[in-house]
């Protein structure tokens, strides 16, 4: 559709214009009638598949490229934790696959966030869930940065009292 912007301000004046208005008398006519914003409603919605198809491959390309290889073995291999999540990413730190195996426990509730849902599982052709490594670990991480962050602010404010003059 050409000209969205400006047939977007058009239906702004002319909402504002008449607030009281029918949108039958008032934004059809402006934007093309039905049809208008038909063709309005099914651009945004290919935009929006286009858009977040994009955002998965700028994660995955920054994350493999350059975070996973810095962080993954020589950070977290230093790490001592009872975390199953870290021990299940350091099991697989080194595989190439694309899904954790489809016997491995993997636990989403609490670690990866409800808006990355969508990106770390994938329903396989024969109706199972799959669960993207990538997607999965960067998840875990973003938990214990979760977890650690207050006490690590407790540890600095502790610390900053000893230097404090009052």
């Amino acid at each position: 559709m050409r000209n969205k912007k400006a047939m977007l301000h058009r239906i702004a004046e002319v909402s504002l214009a008449r607030p009281r208005g029918q949108v039958e008398d008032v934004i059809y006519p402006v934007a093309g009638g039905v049809q208008g914003l038909t063709d309005l409603v099914n651009e945004h919605k290919a935009r929006s598949k286009a858009y977040e198809r994009d955002k998965r491959k700028v994660f995955r390309s920054s994350y493999t490229n350059h975070y996973r290889s810095g962080l993954i073995k020589p950070r977290i291999c230093g790490v001592e934790s009872d975390a199953n999540q870290l021990q299940l990413i350091l099991r697989f730190a080194d595989s190439k696959t694309t899904f954790y195996p489809p016997g491995v426990a993997v636990v989403l509730d609490g670690v990866v966030k409800a808006d990355w849902r969508e990106f770390a599982v994938s329903v396989d052709p024969r109706g199972g869930e799959r669960i993207v490594r990538l997607v999965y670990e960067c998840g875990v991480l973003e938990a214990l940065r979760d977890r650690l962050r207050p006490l690590c602010q407790a540890c600095v404010r502790r610390s900053a009292r000893r230097f404090y003059c009052v």
